[in-house]
């Protein structure tokens, strides 16, 4: 997360990354993550305010975090390994860890700290 929050700031061009993830290659992800974590693969977690009057406590899959950084990271490592397009990877994963992963990733290592230290 550190590195993430240190990309540099860059502009994208007009190209797509061409790499969409599709729902069912998540999903294969997403179980297989979920039946590798067993008994720890969830944790509680309250939902977030700005979206809400008051908060809800959930229980939430630590799979799903992890799938979703892996969805939000993949198309860039395709990108890269298909040519010179450093600008624009940099550029996505700045804008997806500030939006959507970096959450997931924060969420994540707090479940995942939480099952060691119990």
């Amino acid at each position: 997360m550190f590195a993430a929050a240190h990309l540099p700031e860059t502009d994208p061009s007009d190209e797509d990354l061409g790499h969409e993830i599709p729902h069912d290659a998540w999903s294969a992800w997403f179980f297989a993550l979920n039946e590798a974590m067993g008994d720890h693969g969830a944790y509680w977690t309250t939902t977030d305010t700005r979206s809400t009057t008051e908060p809800a406590v959930v229980l939430l899959p630590v799979a799903d975090d992890l799938a979703d950084i892996w969805r939000n990271l993949k198309p860039g490592v395709e990108a890269l390994a298909a040519g010179p397009r450093q600008q624009d990877v940099t550029w996505e994963w700045r804008f997806s860890f500030e939006t959507h992963w970096g959450a997931h990733a924060a969420e994540a290592i707090r479940a995942v700290h939480t099952a060691l230290r119990d």
